[in-house]
């Protein structure tokens, strides 16, 4: 039940606490009079700097520590894990790379959108330049890759399915060929 206005915390002889409740379920169980109103914060060392904190902002997002990993849930389901090797799980419960993402039966796993004309995601490896060398990309409905340098387009497949290979504009036949 609700702690009235004298109380504010109840420690069970079980070792229970409670923070707004006088019946608490958990070791620490903390309950707000409104969803954004419970937050909490672990700290190690200086308190300045949180080890870990939440704000649940509605009754089914959460995070929780698991053995070696890290949960994130929503809508009583887990969404996204961070296991002990770093790897993060989007719709994946044991990621196997650094970005593990399952987007179960949808068609379209992943969206990485720019807010101007072009989109890009960048390659690089230990001896690769810059992370505008190797990168494909969407530039309106074409589809471009690059390697280089951010001038060097190397190939362009675009909308109408027309490949454009060292062509710096769009290609005009089914396959156009550019330089010599």
């Amino acid at each position: 039940s609700a702690i009235g206005t004298g109380t504010k915390m109840v420690i069970e002889t079980g070792g229970n606490v409670g923070i707004g409740t006088t019946l608490p379920g958990y070791k620490l169980d903390v309950v707000g009079s409104v969803k954004a109103s419970v937050q909490g914060r672990f700290a190690s060392g200086s308190a300045a700097t949180p080890s870990y904190s939440f704000d649940a902002d509605s009754d089914s997002g959460m995070f929780r520590a698991t053995t070696n990993a890290l949960g994130f849930s929503t809508a009583g389901s887990e969404r996204m894990r961070i296991d002990s090797s770093g790897n993060v799980g989007i719709g994946e419960a044991s990621p196997n790379e650094k970005l593990h993402v399952n987007g179960g039966t949808a068609n379209v796993v992943a969206n990485f959108e720019s807010t101007d004309a072009k989109a890009y995601i960048s390659f690089k490896d230990n001896s690769t330049t810059n992370t505008d060398t190797v990168f494909l990309g969407a530039e309106g409905n074409d589809m471009t890759f690059y390697a280089g340098s951010a001038s060097n387009k190397r190939l362009t497949i675009d909308s109408s399915g027309n490949v454009g290979i060292g062509v710096t504009d769009t290609p005009s036949t089914k396959l156009h060929l550019g330089g010599t």
